[in-house]
This record gives C-alpha cells, sequence and structure tokens, in this order.
C-alpha cells in the first residue's frame, strides 16, 4: 500500500487525538479540517456516522472516524487509524512490534476479541495500541500481555 506521507498532515498520535482531528471535534470542525476531498466513505447508522478518511489522491484509508449525535449536537467519539506515518510523541508506531509498547510505556492492558486485540497504557490516555494478535496460543479466552509475542505488530491505534 502507499502510504507516502502527505505535505502538510500533522502525523502525531496524542492523547484522544490523531493530527488535526480529535475526540469531541465537533462534526462541522472535522469537515472543515478535513473538506470534502478526504471523506471517501460515509455510513449513517441510527445516532451514528462512520467517515473514511484518505489522506491524499489514490491512497489507501488513512482512517475511520466515528460521529455521535445527540439531539443537533454531533461529535467526534473514536477514531481508527490505519496509515503508518501517525506516531506517538515517543516515536512508536504501526508497523512496530510490541517490544516498542514495552520499552516506552507502563501499566499494559490487553483488551479485545478474535484476532485483534488492544493494548492499553497507563501514559497514553484515550489511546490504545491495535495489535495483530494471530499468533495468541490457541485455547486461551482471555489473553492476558504475558501470551502475547513481543514480536507482534502493531497494526492500528484506536482513539476513544
Amino acid at each position: 500500500m502507499d502510504f507516502k506521507p502527505v505535505e502538510g498532515v500533522n502525523y502525531m498520535i496524542n492523547e484522544g487525538r490523531a493530527g488535526d482531528i480529535y475526540i469531541g471535534m465537533s462534526q462541522e470542525m472535522l469537515m472543515d479540517a478535513l473538506g470534502e476531498d478526504h471523506l471517501d466513505f460515509e455510513q449513517k447508522a441510527g445516532q451514528n456516522t462512520r467517515y473514511m478518511v484518505r489522506l491524499g489522491e489514490n491512497k489507501p484509508h488513512s482512517m475511520e472516524v466515528m460521529v455521535n449525535c445527540v439531539g443537533d449536537s454531533c461529535s467526534v467519539n473514536a477514531v481508527t487509524v490505519f496509515d503508518p506515518n501517525y506516531q506517538t510523541a515517543k516515536g512508536v508506531k504501526i508497523g512496530d512490534k510490541l517490544s516498542a509498547i514495552y520499552d516506552n510505556y507502563t501499566g499494559l492492558n490487553l483488551s479485545g476479541k478474535n484476532t485483534r486485540q488492544m493494548v492499553y497504557t497507563n501514559d497514553l490516555q484515550h489511546v490504545a495500541f491495535i495489535i495483530d494478535a494471530t499468533n495468541i496460543e490457541s485455547g486461551v479466552t482471555e489473553p492476558s500481555m504475558e501470551d502475547v509475542a513481543m514480536h507482534t505488530p502493531i497494526i492500528g491505534f484506536y482513539l476513544f
């Protein structure tokens, strides 16, 4: 996939923030920040709207943004990042291994289902590292951090 960095894009992951997109941001501010040309897909379900964001022409989706509406007030309530150009302030990015999380963060906890597990840390609030947990030993129904190999790749970020 062609995820070459796009000039002028902020690729920093901070607490509840992926570049210029952040949890609690109004839908209007989201549209202003992205512009119509970056929204590739929109799906509505009840009070929620899912946007697939493409940063750059002919590029894969960089993120999925979920917007929740209560009455007339709509705001971002979750963001899933797929673009490996995004990284934390400590330099951990998609494509790195679980060991990079261990090396840079403390208080790690594992949560999730099937082959997509999320690693939460005490040091980075409102952000989870999505890992590819296909190599967790079969039969483990509630895996812990000890059940995941250090070479397990980070496949995304989840902001909430």
